[in-house]
C-alpha cells in the first residue's frame, strides 16, 4: 500500500483501511489531520476506530504476557489546519486517542514479537486475535479505483436509402483493439453500412458508465423512431442503432450528426450523408423502347456451379458477345482481385447464377457488391452496368437481401 495512494484516496477508502494504513506506518496521525480532503466529522470516526483498534492489541498484549512497553506516536504539535468542528469532534475523544497503542501495533509487526502472529491477507494485516473477533467480517481492503479506458467510437449509415424505407444509422463504442470487430458488426447489422466517421472520444470513459447519443438532423421531412439512445460501457463492443426514414419526395439526401455525452459532458459529435434514391428500378439508358446493346458480360458464380457458367459463357460467346469468366480471363501470377473487380467495371451485364453455394460464396458476395453501386449510381448518375440474376439449381435459393428488388428467374426456364 503506497503513501501517495492512500493519501489522494483518502475521501473514498474505507475507515478500517485508513487505521490499517496508520498501524503500518504508510501515513502519519498528522497527515489524516491535514488533509482537506476529510471532513472534522470523518477524521473523528477514524480517531475512534483507531482507539478501538489499539485497545484490542493492549489487550492481546496483555494476555499473552507481552510487557513490552508501547512506543508513543504523538499527535501533530502546533496548531492544526482543520476547523473548529475537529477541535470539538477531538475532545470528545479525549486523550484515548492514538496514545501509545499505535507505537505497540508499529512496534509489534516491525519486530515479529513472540504472542502475535500476523498474516497478510490480500493486503491486510491481521493477528490471530482479530481473526477470531473478525471471522463473520469481509476482509477488508481498499476501495478500488473506477478503472477507465481510451473510448472510440464510429459511426455507420448506409450511403444511399430508398424514399419512404426505413435505413439505419448505427453508433459503436469500443476499444481500440476492437475496431476490425466493429467493422465486421456493422456489415452484419447492415450489409450496407459504410464507415462515415470515426475517432477517440475526448474523456476516458470509466466502467459501467452510461454513454448517451442523440441524432441531430437537419432539415425537414425525416422521421426518427427515437431520438436518443443510451450505450452502457462495460469496456467491449456496444452498439446503438437509430431508424430513420424520408418522406420528402423533394430531398436528395439526409444529413445529421450524432452527439454523444456523459454526465451532461460531451464526447465527441459524428456527422453522416445519406443520399435518398427516389425508385429502386436500375436506371438503365431506355430511348423509345430501344435497350441499350452490350458487349461484355461479368459471369459470377460459386466454382461448385461450373459447369452453369460453362454453358453461358459458351452461349455468349456464339452470339459474338465477350465474357469476363475467371478459368480463363486471370492468367497465371495475376492480383485476381483487382482484376476481378476492374472486370466488373469494364462489363455492361453482370451475370449472377446464384444457388446456395453462391449464397455461402464470400467471393460472390464480394462481386455482387461491388456491382450494386454501378447499376444503382446514386443521385442522377448514369448507371454502367445492369444486373442480371438467375437461379442455376433446384431448389432456389433465397436472394440476397441486397438485391431483393430484381427479379430472378430460372436460367433453364430461358433455354
Amino acid at each position: 500500500m503506497r503513501r501517495e495512494f492512500v493519501l489522494r484516496h483518502l475521501a473514498s477508502l474505507k475507515i478500517e483501511v485508513i487505521v490499517e494504513a496508520i498501524l503500518e506506518g504508510v501515513v502519519s496521525f498528522e497527515d489524516i489531520c491535514l488533509s482537506q480532503s476529510l471532513k472534522p466529522g470523518r477524521i473523528a470516526e477514524i480517531y475512534e476506530a483507531v482507539s478501538l483498534a489499539m485497545e484490542r492489541i493492549q489487550h492481546s498484549q496483555a494476555s499473552s504476557g507481552d510487557n513490552a512497553p508501547p512506543v508513543v506516536l504523538p499527535l501533530p504539535a502546533g496548531p492544526m489546519r482543520p476547523s473548529s468542528g475537529l477541535a470539538s469532534a477531538m475532545g470528545k475523544l479525549g486523550s484515548r486517542l492514538l496514545q501509545g497503542a499505535v507505537g505497540a501495533a508499529a512496534a509489534a509487526m516491525a519486530s515479529g514479537s513472540a504472542g502475535h502472529h500476523f498474516y497478510k491477507c490480500e493486503d491486510h494485516y491481521t493477528c490471530e486475535e482479530d481473526i477470531r473477533f473478525d471471522q463473520e467480517r469481509e476482509c477488508l481492503r481498499p476501495s478500488s479505483e473506477p478503472q477507465e479506458d481510451y473510448v472510440y467510437s464510429a459511426v455507420h449509415a448506409p450511403a444511399s436509402a430508398e424514399l419512404n424505407r426505413w435505413f439505419k444509422v448505427q453508433v459503436h463504442l469500443y476499444s481500440e483493439s476492437d475496431a476490425e470487430r466493429s467493422r465486421l458488426k456493422a456489415q452484419e447489422m447492415d450489409s450496407r453500412a459504410q464507415l462515415m466517421e470515426e475517432k477517440p472520444l475526448a474523456l476516458k470513459i470509466a466502467r459501467d458508465a452510461v454513454v448517451e447519443a442523440e441524432i441531430k438532423i437537419y432539415g425537414d421531412g425525416v422521421q426518427v423512431s427515437q431520438a436518443r439512445r443510451s450505450l452502457p460501457w462495460n469496456g467491449k463492443l456496444t452498439t446503438a442503432v437509430f431508424q430513420l426514414r424520408v418522406f420528402d419526395p423533394s430531398l436528395c439526401s439526409v444529413a445529421g450528426d450524432i452527439i454523444l455525452s456523459t454526465g451532461g459532458v460531451e464526447l465527441g459529435v459524428f456527422s453522416f450523408n445519406t443520399d435518398i434514391v427516389t425508385t429502386p428500378v436500375q436506371k438503365e439508358e431506355l430511348e423509345l423502347g430501344q435497350a441499350r446493346p452490350f458487349k461484355k458480360a461479368f459471369i459470377s458464380y460459386a466454382h461448385e456451379d461450373e459447369n452453369a457458367a460453362k454453358a453461358v459463357v459458351t452461349l455468349l460467346r456464339s452470339f459474338g458477345y465477350e465474357s469476363f469468366y475467371d478459368r480463363d480471363s486471370l492468367a497465371c501470377g495475376d492480383f485476381f482481385e483487382p482484376k476481378i473487380m476492374r472486370g466488373i467495371e469494364d462489363s455492361d451485364v453482370f451475370v449472377l447464377l446464384w444457388s446456395h453455394h453462391a449464397a455461402q460464396s464470400p467471393f460472390v458476395k464480394k462481386e455482387y457488391l461491388h456491382a450494386l453501386p454501378l447499376a444503382f449510381p446514386e443521385g442522377c448518375g448514369r448507371a454502367s452496368l445492369v444486373i442480371r440474376p438467375f437461379f442455376v439449381k433446384q431448389p432456389h435459393a433465397e436472394p440476397p437481401f441486397e438485391l431483393r428488388q430484381i427479379n430472378f428467374v430460372d436460367l433453364y426456364s430461358r433455354q
